[in-house]
This record gives C-alpha cells, structure tokens and sequence, in this order.
C-alpha cells in the first residue's frame, strides 16, 4: 500500500471532498496537478498544496506540512476566478523558501490575475495581487531568487506598459515599469534571453491595425532595465513590425535572441513582400544589426 503519510494526506483531502468540493486541475503551464508535492520551506521535505473548486464556484487552496507520519493544515485561501490559469512556485529566499503564485483567468478576453502567497506561521499570506495579460516568471537579475514580469493594459488607454516585481524581504516590490510601444494592442509571447552583452526581455504583441511587433527591454549588468525599441518621444516601436505571426527566437542557434521584421515596409503594399523578414540583434543600446538570412 500507499505509505501511512499518504494515505494520512488523502485522509485530509477526502475531508475536503466531503464539504461539496471537487479537485481543480489548471489549465497551462507545469503545474497542473490538482495535488502538488513541492518542498516550500526549503527543508527538504515537500508539503502538499491542494486546489479544489467549491460547490458556490470559488476555488480553494489549501497547504499541508508532513509532520512524521502524519500531514497537518498548514494554511488555507479562497479565491473567485473563472478559471484556474496556472501555477508558478517562485523561489524568494536564497535558502530555498518559494512563495506559491496562482493565476486565475478573471474573464473572455485574456486578463488574468496573480495572487501570490507566502507561507508564515501555519498561515498562507497573500502579498500580491496584480491583474496582466501576459507573464514571465524568472531570474532576470541573476541573484538566483525569481522576479515576476507581468504585462499589462490600461483598461482605459488601451496602453500596455511592463512591470517587474522582485522579492524585497518577505514580500514582492515594484521595481521596473516601462510603457510598451504604442503599436502593442495585446501581448502574445514574452521570452527572456541574451540581448547584446547582457539579458533582455521579448514582448511580442498583436499591433493594432494588425500584424505584430516586439518590445526589447534590455538588462545591463547593473541590473538597469531599458526599453530599447520604443521611441522615447513618439512612443513608437514600428521599426520592428511584421504582417506575419512569427516571434522573437535564437533563429540562428548563436545563443542571443533575434526580433523578425518585416524586410519592407512596403510589405503591407505588396503582398509578395509580405512574408520576407530580416531577422534583427539587438544591443544593450539599442542599435541593431540584421543576420544575413
């Protein structure tokens, strides 16, 4: 059989199923089970995290510490959404602590929101929430703790502006903001990789009017973060527009990342032109340098 923690923790679960609730699996991403074994206080040892969906529709998180033989509720949260998105457990301390950062889709049109908890005292906090249309979780800066990129819109404007969020002691601080390109009307992909002789980060977007463009926002070594594409005075980033649905890739395997623009600015004119790209390097500057395809 099943070792006696196991079957202690489907013990505690069952409990919960009882009350009406359903297990909840997310819809993306790599955490999708809807029991998660993950080692939160750096021990060692994996606690459980349970996601359910109520009987009234609300979802339900709950944490479970193994204690010897036995599992014990080690914190709990409710939260409305109309989907469970995805999760993320994003490292916070160096000595192994990860907070759990839950994704719910909030409605039809690819806004979603982030909570995320960190686990204090038998008790889950949430010390953030945000609403986005599009995120990275990662090491951006190299201190080996995860920041959060969220892209999101003015629901106002229409403007799309990024954010980075880093962990400051026990919680996560706005640390960046940049507006994106003008052009940008919502976000489609957004990669991390090598830009010139640092890190950048690949927004990639639907541009109003149609066809795509990518925001480059580039990281030194400093740390200091960059929008290196967007035109400080018109706000424009047309210089990296494309008619086709193709996006920022190492297309030629040298390890950096390469933006694909239209070869032509007259491809929208003609149609012949309309699938030839220049693939474009970046530097930390902002100057770019096309590959010879």
């Amino acid at each position: 059989g099943l070792p006696s923690e196991y079957v202690e923790l489907q013990a505690e679960i069952n409990k919960v199923l009882e009350s009406g609730a359903s297990p909840a699996a997310a819809e993306s991403g790599s955490n999708r089970q809807s029991i998660q074994m993950v080692d939160i206080d750096g021990d060692g040892i994996n606690e459980a995290i349970a996601f359910f969906r109520e009987n009234d529709g609300d979802y339900l998180i709950k944490a479970y510490k193994n204690d010897g033989d036995k599992y014990i509720d080690i914190g709990s949260a409710t939260e409305v959404g109309l989907t469970l998105y995805s999760i993320y457990y994003p490292e916070s301390s160096v000595t192994g602590q990860k907070c759990l950062a839950v994704c719910w889709g909030i409605d039809e049109s690819n806004n979603y929101g982030m909570t995320v908890y960190s686990f204090e005292q038998s008790c889950m906090k949430n010390i953030l929430s945000v609403q986005y249309s599009g995120i990275l979780v990662g090491d951006f800066c190299g201190d080996n703790l995860d920041e959060l990129c969220f892209a999101m819109k003015d629901p106002t404007s229409g403007q799309m502006s990024m954010r980075i969020y880093a962990v400051k002691g026990k919680t996560y601080d706005l640390t960046y903001e940049t507006l994106l390109c003008s052009e940008a009307r919502n976000i489609s992909k957004i990669t991390m990789g090598s830009c010139g002789d640092g890190k950048g980060i690949f927004i990639d977007s639907l541009a109003h009017g149609g066809g795509y463009v990518t925001d480059v926002i580039a990281i030194d070594d400093e740390n200091r973060l960059k929008n290196i594409t967007r035109d400080p005075l018109s706000g424009s980033g047309i210089n990296t527009w494309r008619s086709i649905e193709v996006y920022s890739q190492d297309i030629d395997k040298d390890g950096i990342i390469e933006v694909p623009v239209a070869s032509s600015m007259m491809s929208s004119l003609y149609p012949d032109e309309k699938n030839k790209l220049s693939w474009m390097e970046y530097d930390l500057k902002g100057s770019s340098s096309d590959l010879k395809t």
